[in-house]
């Protein structure tokens, strides 16, 4: 599939419930197509969005600040505010985003779906470490770099990186934000994370499981699936799971 980097809405069946998938940091709502397909053929209305700063130019997303994603986010709660039930799907720090917009009363959420999140990032594994820069070098598999040109709407980092300064501590405001306020969250949540993760650290689902105070919640860990790339199998179960966990 040709990637476009747009926001997308399908809509479902009468009284099924809409399933809004949000991405994560240089995200795309590319990455969500596989899950958009399978929840609509089960009967739900399904929207992907696009966050400030992101499938534009640069220079945009140079501008882009945590503020911004909120209040967008919240934007198109208020946007599909008609539907009964309205279910999150969040990659990276999607899910996080995803878990803030259910602590305030202006919106109803029904559940939440956390997709490799972030509250704790591998900074110093030298096997994850080797598995980025062959991923960003593109020396990977052909299926993984499909995946994660799919999963990127900013592209190439290097020339950029200076100026993108600033919009890179935007995620680290969200992940101590956040740690602070898991303890708030009340709707149900499911948690899927990777062992092979480059990015975010298998800790993460620890300070999540201990953070969920008060909410009814499932962790899930897969063995062989990156930060963005999923082999078969396992996006199958991850369809599987999701499906069964919002039905």
């Amino acid at each position: 599939m040709v990637s476009k980097h747009v926001p997308r809405f399908i809509q479902g069946l009468s009284g099924k419930g809409i399933v809004i998938f949000i991405h994560g940091f240089m995200g795309s709502p590319d990455q969500f197509d596989y899950l958009m397909e399978a929840f609509n053929q089960n009967g739900y209305s399904v929207a992907s969005i696009l966050l400030p700063g992101h499938g534009s130019s640069k220079t945009d997303f140079a501008k882009a600040t945590l503020q911004m994603w909120e209040h967008h986010l919240l934007k198109v709660l208020k946007q599909y505010e008609e539907y009964r039930e309205v279910y999150l799907i969040g990659h990276s720090i999607g899910g996080l985003l995803a878990l803030a917009a259910t602590i305030g009363k202006d919106y109803k959420i029904n559940k939440v779906v956390l997709l490799s999140t972030p509250l704790k990032l591998n900074l110093f594994n030298p096997i994850l470490l080797f598995r980025k820069c062959s991923i960003i070098l593109g020396i990977c598999k052909k299926e993984v770099k499909v995946a994660y040109k799919e999963a990127n709407s900013i592209g190439c980092v290097f020339p950029y990186c200076m100026l993108w300064i600033r919009v890179m501590f935007q995620p680290h405001k969200l992940m101590r934000k956040m740690r602070k306020k898991l303890g708030s969250i009340t709707v149900p949540v499911l948690t899927i994370h990777s062992k092979k993760d480059e990015t975010v650290s298998l800790k993460s689902v620890m300070l999540i499981n201990k953070g969920l105070t008060d909410s009814e919640h499932e962790m899930i860990v897969l063995n062989d699936s990156y930060h963005a790339y999923y082999t078969n199998d396992e996006r199958q179960y991850i369809i599987n799971k999701a499906l069964a966990f919002i039905a």
